[in-house]
């Protein structure tokens, strides 16, 4: 419980943080397109101004001032296009970026998470195997030699039955002299199960 604990305050860490990330990045791009907004309505104000010198001009009989005011607003005009598609890019890089390392972010924690339960998972079956291998050296200790000897030597009746009785499965005692035929022994295990 204390991993899945661990697990769920770290996988909502991370969302809170990705979350945090999407607003900065949307807030940022909202700024921006304000001041690009505001740019423009700049722009804007210019180019009205440039209108009222071209009326004047126009009224003057300056035919050449309204054709410079035009190009001078279509210049600004562009400028300001792509300095608007310039920062909007910056800012679909930023929020992409954000998205990426927040979804990296989340992977990694995932990823430590399996290593962590995978390492875990081995301690706990060393563990086990420490205490079968400290079970088994128990019971060989409390039979002592002798009993060991004497199974040995006794029938396979017997030995089945002896160890059957202390727990013990798939053993199998021998004075290291008998040959064991491990294909009948195999076939008596199968037969049995």
């Amino acid at each position: 419980m204390s991993i899945e604990n661990t697990n769920k305050t770290q996988e909502e860490k991370a969302i809170r943080e990705f979350e945090t990330e999407k607003v900065k990045a949307e807030g940022q791009l909202t700024r921006t397109k304000l001041k690009f907004e505001t740019a423009a309505k700049t722009e804007e104000a210019k180019l009205i101004e440039y209108k009222t010198m071209s009326q004047s001009v126009l009224e003057s009989g300056w035919a050449n001032a309204e054709a410079e005011a035009n190009a001078k607003y279509n210049l600004e005009i562009s400028k300001s296009k792509k300095t608007l598609a310039e920062i909007d890019s910056e800012a679909k890089e930023i929020v992409s970026l954000t998205d990426y390392n927040n979804k990296k972010g989340i992977n990694d924690l995932k990823l430590a998470h399996r290593k962590e339960m995978s390492k875990l998972q081995i301690d706990r079956q060393w563990d086990f195997s420490d205490i079968e291998a400290a079970k088994f050296e128990a019971t060989m200790e409390t039979l002592g030699t002798e009993t060991l000897l004497a199974l040995a030597a006794s029938g396979m009746e017997n030995q089945v039955k002896m160890l059957e009785g202390l727990g013990l499965k798939g053993y199998l005692l021998t004075d290291g002299q008998t040959p064991i035929n491990l294909f009948n022994a195999a076939e008596g295990l199968i037969k049995k199960n």
